[in-house]
């Protein structure tokens, strides 16, 4: 899976130093004795899976049953899920004796006992269990169990540097785990004793972070002794540039002329952190801060680990304190609430650490950096909850286990900074989980994932309507790594570049690819003497290169980008021997200077400065190229991400003894809005979840760029745009919706049922999506003003060319506590189909008593509105289906192929030993060549396996696989599905690759169809009507299938043809039949 020494500058003797430093080497080593994933050989092993039952969490649970009152905080009128009330405790009665009769039904079935290891029923309801193979594809099939996932593994949002491996050093997006060997500890000891910083003075942070000019906060200019760098940041800003970018200060301190009734730096409020575990002695969780505020716990108790009342859990040898109140870990050592990875503190201290005046980086190249910092909320308390096992790999059931605790905790915020591949949030288990957590009164941030900049990357759960999604974008401060050159080029100019590192050179400057390794993976032809390389970027980890480089006698690098593209793809890692990162334009100028150098028998020589951090208010407000980018393809109708924070270059704790670290990844972003949510949280109480995501979006700076360049970006860059603290703080206009209508909300329900659900779009969220807008489209939205004082409202609307927006009414007025619907109407006519266009509705306060509110909009013009498959599932051979709500912008002709019994290939795959190359013949990946004859109309292809979370699907033209499939489907989901329109006639090859997951081998079963015109005879699937009226309408499909049995699926496609300004080529809905238990052949 694609998967530093701490000091306190207070009062630190010497052996309060060295105690964390002993305290997290000897741990690593207890932790690296006990690593390693022991699976079992046999395929049918037990197995853990997570059955999702029939029945309502607590959270989400309105009373609908006799005799049990509600205990949703929504229907029963609290701010939290109360799960200790004479109510809740009834109804968890009532779960239990539920879970307990499916549980002793399904060991019936399976004829032997079950022992429930994990039971849930706050944010979630069900249960974990270990299962075989063969028993999990029965207990699929029993009524009550509503959905079963086996155990999956997900991924850190953090943007990834190298790949694991190597004795001395391993290197993800920045992240610094030295492996020591026991003679290397007691050299380090001595190198962090030795370096033990100064005592620094703090000074009273100033609000803002603004500027005009370019400044130089530090320089790595001839400091060669390894001392520390101190960064002045600008303004004398006692916090990190992120923290200062979104105006976090102005909620700390008020503005000068306009200050809060109630000034907030997160007391009181509980922020929880959902991860890798937190650093118990970092300075940044002290329960004394460096500003001298002495956190108090406003629970009275401490939770997990930290509990002393909790006789199963409690840990004494884990430092807890009344800043971080509670810690626990769901890995399997459950005692060890310890951060080994740096990822769960780097993020905890972003979203709620304490003000530290001398954090310190610790460059592996000898550059060493020193600031003060603090977290957006730097007075809240903290609870951590690892989900990390030993092996650094996250499991579905530790973080659904999470959550679960979260809610029983009464947390205020969650940051959940982990993703997994794109999936329907309705069938995400931990997408779902955080339903219930909304619903229970916790506000949560999500990382939108670092798949960008492609369109259509945002992850799961980063996908779900209900949890607050953030991009990451940079802040006013680069870390720049300048490259001067001398030679007989005329045209030669320095250039700049990012990374942490010293300086080196002059020295001569060649390419790797004249030495057979243009992306120094290590294969290079000949031993390097010193020079500077320039290295390809792609392949392997960026900071990986260096260490290449280093072991073949290299004394820098200049890293260069291959894809097209601005600077905002560089990253500022901390690399291993002097290097800077350059965008792919500076990188090809500088290969032609190179080559024109060799041509005329002369060398080019390079200096490298050394990392300057420069204050540049200029390069603020980028959207980051790794962000995730929407739309949203889990649910296109909802605009993804939400809103954006800071996460490039973000300074923060990592794992104790080994101090600070300067990250990047919307890992990064995520907890800045946490911390934000903690400072609305102090202010607001009485908001809903809903209330604090649209206040965050309406409130936001919309004047983001997607690329250095200066283009704009688009609500599918950043959301309703980049955090500000100081607006949201102040406004006075929110929209709230329940859970009860996000469940509603699933599009699976649109097309099946004629009540009005379904449909995401009408969901009462601070954005409007359409993405099938058949000229004209329409939403609603309701807006409650939450001040205290009566406002007058002014709107106004901007949009891209061809889109025109209208809002009704265009001007309002709102007591205290009133809601005003708007009607909102966009007309696509002058549009290209198949296009987005983008635009703003602004609600401008007449007399400025409360900051404008901002809503995006995003449509996409559609000829059609119709479903892009249809999965139907029956228990009767003869049957009918009415589909509701289609749409076409005129007249179509509907044609059936099918029913037709799909093929079936059947194969077992063990765990791919290299998951990030399928094509390398290493295992874990099985091939199936068939031929496509002239004239078919789709291939539709079926993957399913009840035993394996991760198996993923793909399919290409030609007798062997490429690396280039025409389709993939690479999800979360159990299940994947290919529909292939018009394949190109001849040989394809279908591809099943088993990326992530255990490791012995698990069954899979394949179904493909290839559907042609004969089909059309089949008689086994009637439509009608057979031409579609120029209105909304319904189609009828009816099937006779005498040999349709449980589970076996049957292949169908509905073909029309529209007018051809609508569609040049016939529009598809495949359709899949699967019998349900007790299939009979008696008509519905």
């Amino acid at each position: 899976m694609p998967f530093l020494r701490s000091t306190h500058p207070g009062c630190l003797a010497g052996l309060s130093v060295l105690f964390p430093i002993l305290f997290i080497l000897l741990l690593t080593c207890s932790a690296s004795a006990s690593s390693g994933i022991t699976t079992s050989a046999q395929p049918d092993a037990l197995s853990l899976y997570v059955l999702q039952l029939e029945g309502a969490p607590l959270a989400l649970y309105h009373g609908e049953i006799p005799g049990y009152a509600a205990t949703s905080p929504r229907a029963s009128g609290g701010s939290h899920l109360d799960p200790a009330s004479p109510t809740a405790r009834a109804y968890r009665a009532y779960l239990a004796e539920q879970r307990h009769q499916q549980v002793q039904a399904l060991a019936e079935r399976l004829g032997r006992h079950l022992t429930i290891l994990q039971e849930f029923d706050l944010s979630f309801h069900g249960v974990s269990l270990r299962l075989t193979a063969s028993e999990a594809r029965q207990a699929a099939r029993q009524p009550g169990i509503v959905r079963l996932q086996a155990e999956r593994q997900l991924q850190l949002n953090r943007q990834a540097s190298a790949q694991h491996g190597g004795q001395w050093l391993e290197q993800l997006g920045g992240r610094l785990v030295f492996s020591f060997k026991p003679a290397s500890r007691v050299l380090l000891l001595a190198l962090l004793l030795a370096l033990l910083p100064l005592l620094g003075r703090r000074r009273r942070a100033r609000p803002l972070l603004l500027g005009a000019t370019l400044l130089v906060l530090a320089s790595a200019c001839g400091s060669d002794d390894g001392s520390p760098l101190r960064i002045e940041w600008p303004d004398n800003n006692d916090t990190t540039p992120g923290v200062a970018l979104i105006r976090a200060p102005l909620v700390w301190f008020g503005n000068g002329s306009q200050s809060l009734p109630q000034a907030t730096q997160g007391e009181g409020v509980v922020v929880g952190i959902i991860d890798t575990g937190i650093s118990p002695h970092s300075p940044s969780f002290a329960e004394t801060g460096d500003d001298g505020y002495r956190h108090r716990n406003p629970r009275d108790r401490f939770y997990g680990v930290c509990d002393p009342a909790n006789s199963t859990l409690y840990n004494p040898n884990f430092p807890c304190n009344n800043k971080l109140i509670g810690a626990w870990n769901f890995g399997a050592d459950t005692y060890n609430a310890v951060d080994f990875d740096g990822h769960g503190s780097h993020v905890a201290a972003t979203a709620a650490g304490n003000f530290v005046t001398e954090a310190i980086v610790y460059g592996p190249s000898g550059l060493n950096l020193s600031a003060a910092i603090s977290g957006v909320a730097p007075h809240a308390n903290l609870i951590s909850y690892k989900v990390a096992n030993a092996d650094g790999s996250l499991s579905m059931t530790s973080i659904l286990a999470a959550i679960e605790q979260a809610v029983a905790d009464g947390v205020d915020v969650l940051n959940y900074s982990i993703g997994g591949d794109i999936e329907n949030p309705w069938n995400s288990l931990d997408a779902l989980a955080f339903l219930g957590a909304h619903e229970a009164g916790i506000w949560v941030a999500t990382s939108a994932g670092n798949s960008g900049p492609g369109e259509a990357t945002v992850d799961s759960p980063a996908c779900a309507p209900w949890i607050t999604t953030v991009a990451a974008s940079s802040h006013a401060v680069a870390y720049q790594n300048h490259i001067e050159l001398s030679g007989p080029v005329a045209e030669l100019e320095p250039l700049v570049g990012l990374g942490l590192s010293r300086g080196t050179g002059p020295a001569p400057l060649i390419y790797a690819g004249d030495y057979g390794d243009a992306y120094c993976e290590g294969r290079f032809t000949a031993p390097f003497a010193g020079e500077i390389v320039i290295c390809d970027r792609g392949i392997n980890g960026r900071v990986e290169k260096g260490q290449n480089l280093l072991d073949n006698g290299a004394s820098g690098m200049i890293l260069v980008e291959v894809d097209p593209g601005d600077d905002s793809a560089r990253i500022t890692d901390a690399h291993l021997l002097p290097a800077s990162h350059i965008s792919q334009p500076d990188g090809d100028r500088l290969k032609d200077w190179l080559a024109r150098c060799q041509t005329q028998g002369a060398a080019l020589l390079a200096s490298l400065s050394g990392t300057q951090a420069i204050a540049d208010p200029a390069t603020a407000d980028v959207i980051a190229a790794f962000s995730s980018r929407g739309p949203n393809r889990a649910v296109p109708a909802v605009i993804k991400p939400d809103v954006t924070a800071p996460g490039a270059s973000v300074f923060a704790p990592v794992v104790d003894g080994l101090g600070y670290a300067i990250w990047n990844g919307t890992s990064m972003a995520s907890p800045h809005v946490a911390g934000l949510f903690a400072l609305l949280r102090a202010r607001h109480p009485e908001w809903s979840a809903a209330q604090a995501q649209s206040a965050l979006i309406t409130s936001a700076s919309s004047t983001l760029r997607r690329d250095t360049a200066g283009n704009a970006a688009t609500p599918f860059d950043c959301g309703g745009g980049r955090v500000d603290a100081w607006n949201a703080s102040r406004a006075a206009l929110l929209l709230d919706e329940s859970g009860e209508n996000f469940r509603l909300a699933n599009p699976a329900n649109y097309w099946l049922s004629n009540r009005p659900e379904g449909e995401p779009a009408a969901l009462n969220l601070a954005s409007l999506a359409q993405h099938n807008c058949i000229d004209l489209c329409n939403w609603q939205r309701v807006l409650t003003n939450v001040s205290d004082r009566a406002s007058r409202w002014q709107v106004s609307v901007t949009a891209s060319a061809g889109l025109v927006l209208q809002v009704s009414p265009q001007s309002f007025s709102l007591a205290p506590g009133q809601s005003q619907t708007l009607d909102i109407q966009a007309d696509a006519t002058a549009m290209a189909l198949e296009q987005w266009a983008f635009g703003q509705i602004e609600l401008r306060e007449v007399n400025n008593n409360a900051p404008a509110a901002r809503l995006p909009v995003a449509v996409r013009r559609s000829g059609y509105r119709l479903p892009p498959q249809l999965d139907l599932v029956s228990s009767m051979a003869q049957g009918q289906q009415l589909i509701h709500r289609l749409e076409i912008a005129g007249t179509a002709s509907i044609a059936a192929f099918g029913f037709k019994a799909p093929q079936l290939q059947t194969a077992e795959l063990e765990l791919d030993p290299t998951p990030q190359d399928p094509y390398n013949n290493d295992g874990g990946v099985w091939w199936h060549s068939l031929e496509i004859p002239p004239g078919t109309k789709a291939l539709l292809i079926d993957l399913s396996s009840p035993t394996s979370s991760d198996f993923d699907l793909a399919a290409g033209i030609g007798p062997h696989p490429t690396t280039e499939p025409i389709a993939k489907s690479i999800t979360s989901a159990t299940n994947e599905c290919l529909n292939i329109p018009a394949p190109e006639p001849g040989t394809w090859w279908i591809g099943v690759h088993k990326s992530s997951g255990r490791a012995f081998a698990e069954p899979f079963s394949l179904h493909y169809s290839l559907i042609g015109p004969d089909d059309a005879a089949l008689e086994t699937l009637q439509v009608s009507p057979q031409t579609s009226p120029a209105a909304p309408f319904e189609l009828n499909l009816a099937w006779n299938l005498p040999e349709l049995t449980a589970n076996q699926p049957w292949h169908a496609l509905l073909e029309l043809t529209l007018p051809a300004d609508l569609a040049t080529a016939p529009v598809q809905i495949p359709v899949r039949l699967k019998g349900e238990a007790n299939t009979s052949s008696a008509s519905e």
